[in-house]
């Protein structure tokens, strides 16, 4: 019986754009606040009011973009959805493309990271890295391009099927 397989996207560049751009006029506004100001604050304004220093960090070595919340939730969704494919549009320097495959890795033996960026310098050091096991670096495909060109796009759907 065969399983049908599960693809999860992942479109970082808009996120990491929009909640960068806005969280910093956010930052801003919030910091110009008097401080004897009562402030009320929702969920969603202090996540978007944190420091620019939340946004630059590394996972096992190797930088990242996403602010350190939004790991857990991509953890919990794919602890729920149990993707085979997990496809990641905006790679940077890989840190988000190797932290996806280390979790697929514990929840799913056959998930695979495809990875899409028009600049493969951080993805090829991350793939040359004697510290990172060969195990998680087998679980990561990476296509130099855009993620709009048809010829990529082609070859991750075949590879989603």
């Amino acid at each position: 019986m065969k399983r049908s397989m599960k693809v999860f996207v992942f479109v970082l560049v808009a996120l990491v754009v929009s909640q960068g751009v806005f969280g910093i006029r956010l930052w801003r506004a919030a910091h110009a606040i008097p401080r004897t100001a009562p402030i009320v604050a929702s969920a969603p304004a202090l996540y978007l009011a944190q420091e620019a220093g939340d946004w630059n960090n590394m996972f096992l070595g190797v930088p990242l973009l996403q602010f350190p919340n939004d790991l857990m939730t991509y953890q919990r969704l794919l602890f729920d959805v149990k993707p085979d494919i997990v496809i990641e549009t905006g790679t940077f320097r890989g840190g988000l493309t190797l932290y996806l495959a280390m979790l697929l890795e514990n929840i799913n033996d056959q998930g695979r990271v495809l990875s899409v960026d028009i600049d493969d310098t951080g993805i090829k050091a991350v793939l040359s890295a004697s510290g990172i096991r060969a195990s998680l670096k087998d679980r990561i495909r990476f296509f130099g391009g855009s993620s709009t060109d048809a010829k990529i796009v082609e070859q991750i759907a075949a590879l989603a099927k």
